[in-house]
This record gives structure tokens, sequence and C-alpha cells, in this order.
């Protein structure tokens, strides 16, 4: 019976793991805690509120509440295996030492993850006196993988602002008029910067597709309120008559379609053959500014 709590507590412990690692390390970057947790709040979300647009701390209390999820797990996992041996543990004399009791084990596993070592309860069994240190690495370890994660989402999260607000300022000059105007090597030079963003972003998202579930707080950084924009520019600079523009927005097109296809498939569930059109409506409205 010592033998099959073990187990259960270490397939749960692998099972966390494995989530953190397919989250953070995992050229997907898509681990199944993160992907229900967020895309279940945005939903729900949503479905709350008075104008059909998701709260802006959705994104955050996601990332918070599956942080959470991973150190719980952990938690339970070792106190799993600590359980059936917890009455062989030795307690100091300020201690009441209560045999085979779980609640001990999960103090012993809360305080082991969180490398505390106050000593008032250690183990005395060689084997278990080794996999104490082991689950202080896997606490440290989790740590740094909740700080990575954080320090990843929001550079993300500004590089899709930068481009959102950028587009605004060139609406506001009026780009898809003036563009003919604009001598070729600039305007090329300007759309291709504009499909070196896009295709940051694609990365971004497929990479980090928690930063989709961050909604901003002001609608000129929301790239779902300039998507349709960005298509309308990549279509009148796809046609210009100057080869060096037409490539360009050749690129800026290409770059957009894949993109689309992106958020169709993997956030909005719009299956692989929408057009970009009704991606970008869907997006708008997926983000409460439609």
């Amino acid at each position: 019976m010592h033998w099959i709590w073990a187990l259960l507590g270490s397939v749960v412990i692998v099972v966390v793991l494995r989530d953190v690692f397919a989250t953070l390390w995992h050229p997907a970057g898509r681990g199944s805690v993160a992907s229900v947790v967020l895309r279940t709040g945005w939903r729900l979300s949503r479905r709350v509120a008075r104008d059909d647009a998701p709260s802006r701390v959705t994104g955050p209390a996601g990332m918070v509440a599956v942080v959470l999820i991973w150190f719980t797990g952990a938690i339970v996992g070792w106190a799993l295996i600590y359980w059936p041996r917890i009455d062989r543990f030795a307690y100091s004399s300020q201690v009441d030492a209560r045999d085979g009791d779980l609640l001990d084990a999960l103090y012993v596993s809360m305080v082991s993850l969180a490398t505390l070592g106050l000593g008032d309860v250690v183990p005395v069994e060689p084997w278990v006196r080794l996999v104490v240190p082991g689950q202080a690495l896997t606490g440290f370890a989790l740590l740094s993988a909740a700080v990575t994660w954080i320090l990843q989402i929001y550079p993300a999260l500004t590089r899709r602002r930068t481009l959102a607000e950028r587009m605004r300022t060139l609406e506001a000059a009026d780009v898809r008029e003036e563009l003919r105007l604009i001598d070729a090597p600039s305007a090329a030079a300007l759309v291709h910067g504009l499909a070196e963003h896009v295709a940051v972003i694609r990365v971004d998202l497929g990479q980090l597709p928690e930063s989709y579930y961050f909604r901003e707080t002001d609608p000129r950084q929301a790239l779902a309120e300039t998507f349709g924009s960005l298509w309308a520019l990549a279509d009148v600079a796809s046609t210009d008559e100057r080869p060096g523009v037409r490539f360009a927005g050749a690129v800026l097109r290409s770059g957009i379609e894949e993109l689309a296809c992106v958020l169709a498939v993997g956030f909005l569930d719009m299956g692989d053959a929408p057009g970009v059109d009704e991606v970008a409506s869907a997006f708008r409205a997926d983000h409460g500014w439609g």
C-alpha cells in the first residue's frame, strides 16, 4: 500500500513537471493546464460581461491560477509520497506528532517545496532524506519557471501593442492614400517593416499562446482593432505599380494570412480556411472591440 501512494504521488509530480515543460520550453508552447485555464477564464469573462468584452485581468489572473495549480499539484504529489511514512519522521520537542497524519505530510511537503528548511519535522529513513532535497530542487525549478513565464509574456505583449500603435499612427497619416506618393524605396521599407512585425507576432502567439488572453486597456494598442486596417494596407501595397512596393505588399499579405490562420485555428475555433476579413472581424469581437 505504501508503494501505491508513492506511485500515485510520483505520477502527479510527473504530470505537473511535464505541463511546466510544455508551457515554457516546448517549441509549441502549449501546456494543458495553461490552455484550459486561460481559455475557460476568457470565455467565462465574456459571458458575465455586460458588453461581451473579456475582463482586462483575465490573462494575469489566469497565469496566477496556473502557477497555483502547478505548486498545489507538486505539494500534493510529494505529500502522497511522504504520507505512508510520516510516522517515521523525527519531530522536534515543540511539535505535536500525529502518526500517519496527512496534514503533517502536506506540511512537510510545503516546507520542502518552499525550501524553508525549518527543521521541526525531518526524515529519518535514508531514502526519504534523499527525496526531500529533490523536492526542494523541484520547488526552486517551479519558482524559476513561473518567473520565466511572466518575463516572457510581457515583452510579447509589448511587441503586439507596438505593432497596433504603429498601425494606428499610419492610419492617422492616411497611409493607404499616401503610399503611392511616397518614393518606392521608402514605401517598400515601410511595408517590409510591418511584415517583420507581423512575423514576430505570429511567432509570439505560437510560442506564447497565453499572450492572446491579455486584453488591452487602450484601444489604440489593440491589435484586434487595427488588424483589418493592416490587411487593407497589404491589399493596397500588393497592387502597387512599383515592383519593390508590390513585392513588399505580397510579403505583408502572406504574413497576415498566416497570422490569421494561427488565430482562426488556435484561438477562434474557425477551422483552417476562413477568409482574412472574417478572421479580423472575429478577432475584434473576441477581444470585445466589436
